[in-house]
């Protein structure tokens, strides 16, 4: 594609996604200037000196969260990133954790995210890669929450984390790890039973076990007191699985998030995630507006 047409089509994408945010009533008036900040920081394609920027608008099945993630390649991504978490009042501890993990990891792709819910608004960073759990887990920080998860890890023998990110302001993290074999789909029901207080995800298991989905993962979020978040996120399904999965769930949802994913220019719904947080039962869509090549999924380390 010329560089013309990829500014042409990045504009295009961005302000789809502002227009968007009119369809959204979770999304109060004094968040404009937060989101518009967000997107501002997101590199264009000649700011890019090799990739692109990946954009992902993740809708709640009942449209009351809104979730916009991007991530890319370091030499385009941390310039403007790094500005943005300054003017988001990044916290020494969080600028000193990034460039902790930055320098023993040297990620391939590294982003951030900011995440609507009902009256407030929160933002942070992430990092796309094939990390060693066991490599990462001296970067968890101290307290009960790691400990459990690097418990929990290391007896399921998980081996292999693609993402983590983590809420700014916060000890929150979010760690997913890619899920393999045929087996992982019983994997991921022992995940909720330890983990997701009282959520019960049986029918959603019972699910992927006969459905045909592609690069499932496993979330675990946590923080110093604990493991407050578990999920499964899995692509390569169809539009009519959203509803089906929300009356399986028993989870309102909301028809017209369709149609804004087509506003959107998205090539349908990239991924579904469904979690448990703080032992209540999300759903969530994820899009990726005008692209047609599945980027790798990161996410907020909202818990």
């Amino acid at each position: 594609m010329k560089p013309q047409d990829k500014l042409t089509q990045a504009l295009t994408q961005r302000l789809g996604m502002q227009i968007s945010l009119s369809s959204l009533p979770v999304v109060e008036e004094w968040m404009d200037a937060k989101l518009n900040r967000w997107l501002e920081s997101i590199p264009l394609p000649m700011e890019m000196p090799s990739g692109d920027a990946h954009i992902t608008v993740a809708v709640a099945a009942d449209m009351q969260e809104l979730e916009w993630s991007a991530f890319g390649t370091p030499s385009g991504f941390i310039p403007k990133l790094a500005k943005y978490l300054d003017k988001s009042g990044a916290q020494k501890s969080d600028l000193d954790r990034i460039n902790a993990l930055g320098e023993s990891f040297e990620p391939g792709y590294v982003g951030s995210w900011i995440r609507v819910v009902p009256g407030e608004t929160s933002t942070g960073w992430q990092f796309e890669h094939d990390f060693e759990i066991s490599a990462l887990r001296e970067h968890f920080g101290d307290g009960e929450g790691p400990d459990a998860v690097a418990a929990w890890l290391e007896s399921s023998a998980l081996g292999r984390c693609l993402n983590i990110s983590s809420t700014l302001g916060t000890d929150q993290t979010l760690v997913a790890m890619a899920l393999e074999g045929e087996g992982w789909p019983a994997m991921v029901g022992k995940a909720f039973e330890d983990h997701g207080q009282g959520v019960d995800a049986a029918p959603l298991v019972e699910f992927l076990a006969q459905s045909q989905v592609r690069g499932p993962r496993l979330e675990l979020g946590f923080d110093g007191a604990g493991i407050h978040r578990v999920g499964v996120r899995f692509e390569g399904i169809k539009s009519d699985d959203l509803a089906s999965i929300s009356r399986l769930m028993s989870l309102s949802y909301e028809p017209g998030m369709l149609a804004l994913g087509n506003a959107l220019g998205a090539d349908g719904i990239r991924a579904l995630r469904f979690s448990s947080r703080a032992g209540q039962a999300h759903l969530e869509a994820r899009f990726a507006p005008g692209e047609k090549e599945p980027p790798a999924p990161g996410g907020s380390a909202d818990n």
